[in-house]
This record gives structure tokens, C-alpha cells and sequence, in this order.
């Protein structure tokens, strides 16, 4: 309904310089996937870490974390997630099951970018 809402204000063009930023809730996924088929569609890495946290403990892969959130080339990135890998097998598969377009600035398309974090 919300999402109906915004659209009627909106409109829908045929190309949005717009990023949605979610939880990852899978309701909202699906809405925006419908709704807006051509926005792009990123996760809040602060919402990826409050659940990664939960298995994955420790300052170390805390840090690792968001140094490959914040990484600014594909390389860093592949630095940083190698490091996971080494520190801990099962974290690095919790990430790895996360598109790196949706969470990594290094994945992130020039359509629309941001200094915010």
C-alpha cells in the first residue's frame, strides 16, 4: 500500500535515477522488484551486519565487514572478502550469498552514487 502511494506520486518512468535502500525484508523486495523493475535496489549493510553479527562474532570480521562494504574498487573488495574466507569459512558464505551489487560500493553501477554512509 505505501509503495502504491508513492507511486501514484511519482509515476513510474521508464528509467528512475533512484536507489531504495532496505532491510532486505523479503515482502519489500518483491514489491520493489514489481513496482519498480528498473531501480536499483540496495541492502543497508548496517541490517547485514545486525544479522551477521548474530553467528559471527568479533571486532576482526566486524572490521573485515565493512572494509569490503566501503571498498571503492573490485579489487579491495576481492582483498577483503578473502580475508573473511580466511578468518572464517561460514561468515565468508554468509556473505558470499549476498550479491556484491547490493551491499559493496565496488559493485555499485555509476547510475547513481553516493558519499553518504
Amino acid at each position: 500500500m505505501v509503495f502504491e502511494n508513492f507511486t501514484n506520486d511519482i509515476g513510474r518512468p521508464k528509467e528512475f535515477q533512484l536507489i531504495f535502500i532496505s532491510d532486505r525484508q523479503k515482502g519489500l523486495i518483491h514489491a520493489i522488484e514489481t513496482l519498480f523493475p528498473t531501480v536499483e535496489h540496495r541492502y543497508c549493510v548496517k541490517h547485514i551486519y545486525n544479522t551477521f553479527k548474530v553467528d559471527h562474532k568479533g571486532l576482526e570480521l566486524k572490521d573485515a565487514l565493512w572494509r569490503c562494504a566501503t571498498a571503492t574498487t573490485v579489487r579491495e573488495f576481492e582483498k577483503c572478502i578473502q580475508y573473511i574466507k580466511d578468518l572464517d569459512e561460514n561468515a565468508y558464505e554468509y556473505l558470499a550469498n549476498i550479491a556484491p551489487a547490493q551491499w559493496t560500493r565496488s559493485h555499485f553501477t555509476f547510475r547513481a552514487l553516493t558519499d553518504c554512509w
